[in-house]
């Protein structure tokens, strides 16, 4: 996200914490056929350690976050490459699928100057790393584009030229765009704002296949790297799983590990593999 607040309240125990006026920095129905294998329904015990270490080790300096995001994309073996613009790098790694059908699956990896972005957006960071390790494992009809965007806080820097670059290469655009932006304290949920509505359905179809009801909701100003996809035409949706309190850790010193409630972020990574799930089956004519 990216607008600094002034609120610097502790969580306590079960509240949650909501979205704010800030950048936000954050597909339809598998067949019989089995394509993707995501490894079961629940989280590993392993999986769900490895998101507590590295969210955990959360590096509080953005100086270091750039090469911090190069070494969780090496340690899942995705190869990742360095894409430099003038005012922003984003780290990127393709995984080739049985089409050249592309969907871009984004979170940004810088932070503002106050706390050590373990909410905003490390999460992100984490939950993209371990879904491009699982797909990478799979067989599956589109390509995917795996990227941890920069320059997120300074107005979408990095998800903006990457963006661009793609309209003045005159490459295909991607089939859909799916921004993951803050996580840890609730179930996953959509920004309207800069989300499109065919996304949003697939999202909420998803979650009620799930046994639960998916929230798509609309704060004032809030903007995130979907955004810059949305402005060459391309189907996006940003996630995010703050809480009504996020005023309290967004682009605060209290944005630390020590707030993040684990269990949303399993629960929020386990929605996000279904929705990739369910996404990988869908044409790219019904989403648009």
């Amino acid at each position: 996200m990216s607008r600094s607040l002034q609120c610097s309240s502790r969580r306590g125990a079960g509240s949650t914490l909501g979205l704010t006026v800030v950048v936000l920095s954050l597909v339809l129905v598998l067949p019989a056929c089995d394509l993707i294998r995501f490894g079961g329904s629940n989280l590993s015990k392993q999986q769900k350690d490895h998101i507590r270490q590295k969210v955990t080790a959360a590096t509080c300096s953005d100086a270091n976050r750039l090469a911090e995001a190069e070494k969780l994309f090496d340690s899942k073996g995705l190869q990742p490459e360095l894409e430099e613009y003038s005012e922003a790098v984003n780290v990127v790694s393709k995984l080739k699928g049985k089409t050249s059908e592309t969907i871009v699956v984004g979170a940004h990896y810088d932070k503002t100057t106050l706390g050590c972005g373990a909410i905003d957006n490390w999460t992100g960071v984490v939950m993209l790393t371990m879904l491009a390790e699982e797909l990478k494992a799979s067989s599956t009809q589109k390509t995917y584009l795996f990227v941890a965007f920069g320059g997120e806080e300074r107005d979408l820097k990095g998800s903006r030229a990457m963006a661009y670059g793609m309209v003045k290469r005159e490459e295909d655009r991607p089939c859909a765009m799916v921004n993951l932006d803050s996580f840890g304290f609730e179930k996953a949920w959509a920004l309207k704002s800069i989300s499109d509505d065919s996304l949003l359905k697939l999202a909420s179809d998803v979650e009620r296949k799930r046994g639960g009801s998916f929230s798509i909701r609309n704060y004032r100003g809030a903007s995130s790297d979907s955004k810059s996809f949305q402005l060459i035409g391309v189907p996006s949706i940003t996630f995010s799983g703050l809480g009504d309190d996020w005023r309290d850790y967004l682009h605060q010193d209290s944005d630390i590990p020590e707030n993040v409630d684990f269990e949303s972020v399993f629960d929020n990574y386990e929605f996000l593999r279904e929705f990739l799930r369910n996404l990988d089956e869908s044409s790219c004519e019904s989403l648009k």
